[in-house]
């Protein structure tokens, strides 16, 4: 007998989807902003928004690349095995997911408390983005821990 997935697991799969992806993708567009030659490297230096975090050389364009790569990339990976779980009712799918909310909640408690390896401008859209991703994480938490929704991945 096939177990049906609630709109709450549909919802919560796509939006852990597009995060995935989006990960990945941030992944590898740092990788090729890294890849740049020098030359490029230093129209990137005049971007608003590399003026906006601090970035002052290229050798701190690299760095700050880099970072991201080592951030966004595993995340991406995990979630995505995850969310492919999720869609397929797949018990350590559970697991996974609750694993990649802790990994979130811990990173924007960083970025909070200013301790993250990326330095992040403050602004109203980011401090906006970290309250909705904090309560995204503890929603996930909280709902893929609810007795209901953990039966339809038996």
């Amino acid at each position: 007998m096939e177990n049906k997935k609630s709109i709450g697991v549909i919802v919560f799969s796509w939006i852990y989807l597009i995060s995935a992806v989006s990960c990945i993708l941030a992944a590898l567009i740092s990788f090729a902003i890294i890849s740049l030659p020098q030359e490029h490297k230093i129209e990137v230096l005049k971007n608003p928004t590399t003026q906006q975090l601090g970035i002052n050389s290229i050798a701190e364009i690299d760095k700050y690349y880099q970072s991201k790569i080592k951030q966004t990339l595993p995340l991406g990976i995990i979630t995505l095995i995850a969310t492919i779980g999720l869609f397929r009712l797949k018990r350590w799918s559970l697991t996974g997911i609750i694993l990649v909310a802790i990994w979130g909640i811990l990173d924007q408690a960083f970025k909070i408390l200013g301790k993250n390896t990326v330095h992040y401008p403050l602004s109203v859209g980011y401090n906006i983005s970290v309250i909705f991703g904090l309560l995204l994480y503890i929603l996930t938490i909280y709902f893929f821990t609810r007795p209901k929704v953990r039966e339809q991945f038996r």
